[in-house]
């Protein structure tokens, strides 16, 4: 199989080498454990078990030849033929002391004579190691790949390759993207030509939608969903996304952002911006959070759900922002644990594009301010 799936492009010879080899050390192991030791093995369960069914034949006639009342020397006569010619010459002859010794041991025990051979899968082995190693030499003849001799090689091969060129299809990220696909998209560009009236009517569809969707959730009561003029706001409690002091995601986490991330892809083309912004609550009403801790724990729950988001939807990865706030806009007092749930939350705000101004574009606006042909953001958060 190795050998015809190469073709004339090549694409089989990058790992020919490695699967030859694997082949032959799979080959090694497998004769010696089944001849050095598996085999020996067998051989001796099966002598034993061989042994262990005729001595319970033996008790079994015996036992049923008692219990008929037969006679003791024709019971005697009836249990000498479950033995060998051998053992019951001995026993009648009293024979020399080696005929003793052979007696003892019944016939299926003695090992049969070996006619020769005994390595012959040796011999195999042995051939084979022969051919892998001219092969090798054969790859490593053309290690230098010339374009004619790879040919005719893999035309000894596989007769029926064919000499057409590999086509890379255009993916949609790396170098290869397609520009008018996915995360592919040039960053700030549209993928076709849409109207203001297009983009505010998927906004107001992404929100019934989100809206629908957390009703119906099993954690309705932790998602509120809101809408603004050109925005969508959710706010996702921390208990339904993370385990306590942890940015783990939690399997019912996974879930609904997975969710959120397949209906914001229903809306891919009319997104300028999807901000996600981590928070946490004041573990102690008299003692601000440590912040180091408390910056990286909110960083670092932004930046686990925008992971999530951007690799179960195709909004361009440019466009998705984490911001980490630590314990600093609390929407509730930390005086107790359940004003203190309400703090602990992700929020997702998603903003429409808007093509009457040019450099309302988040990455337009960010390449303007590189250059410095832009004017300080006026909608920071």
């Amino acid at each position: 199989n190795m050998l015809k799936n190469m073709t004339l492009d090549g694409d089989g010879a990058s790992t020919i080498g490695q699967d030859m080899g694997v082949a032959l050390i799979t080959t090694l192991y497998g004769c010696i454990l089944a001849h050095m030791i598996f085999g020996p093995i067998a051989n001796n369960l099966r002598t034993r078990d061989e042994e262990e069914v005729l001595c319970k034949q033996i008790i079994v006639e015996g036992i049923t030849c008692i219990q008929a009342g037969e006679n003791p020397k024709l019971l005697r006569e009836k249990l000498l033929t479950f033995v060998s010619q051998k053992m019951r010459d001995a026993n009648n002859s009293g024979g020399g002391k080696k005929e003793e010794e052979e007696s003892e041991v019944p016939a299926f025990m003695k090992k049969k004579k070996s006619g020769g051979g005994g390595a012959n899968w040796m011999d195999t082995y042995g051939d084979m190691v022969t051919l892998l190693l001219c092969f090798f030499v054969l790859l490593y003849s053309i290690s230098v790949i010339d374009e004619v001799k790879w040919l005719a090689l893999v035309k000894s091969f596989n007769p029926d390759a064919v000499d057409n060129p590999t086509e890379i299809p255009l993916g949609t990220e790396g170098p290869v993207a397609d520009p008018t696909q996915g995360a592919g998209l040039k960053p700030g560009a549209m993928p076709e030509a849409v109207s203001q009236e297009e983009i505010d009517g998927a906004m107001d569809m992404l929100y019934e939608k989100l809206k629908e969707y957390s009703e119906q959730s099993d954690s309705a009561q932790s998602i509120e969903t809101i809408q603004g003029d050109g925005y969508v706001f959710i706010s996702l409690e921390n208990a339904v996304i993370f385990d306590g002091n942890s940015y783990n995601l939690r399997k019912e986490g996974e879930k609904v952002l997975g969710d959120v991330a397949t209906i914001f892809t229903e809306v891919a083309k009319y997104i300028d911006e999807i901000r996600i912004l981590g928070h946490t609550a004041q573990a102690s009403p008299s003692r601000p959070n440590y912040p180091l801790e408390d910056r990286m724990l909110s960083s670092n729950r932004a930046a686990m759900a925008t992971y999530y988001i951007q690799e179960n939807s195709e909004i361009d990865p440019a466009r998705i922002i984490s911001v980490g706030y630590g314990q600093h806009r609390p929407v509730a007092p930390n005086d107790d644990e359940a004003n203190r749930s309400h703090n602990r939350r992700v929020e997702i705000i998603i903003t429409g594009r808007n093509v009457l101004d040019d450099l309302s574009d988040s990455i337009k606006r960010y390449e303007a301010l590189r250059t410095g042909e832009g004017s300080a953001p006026t909608d920071s958060l």
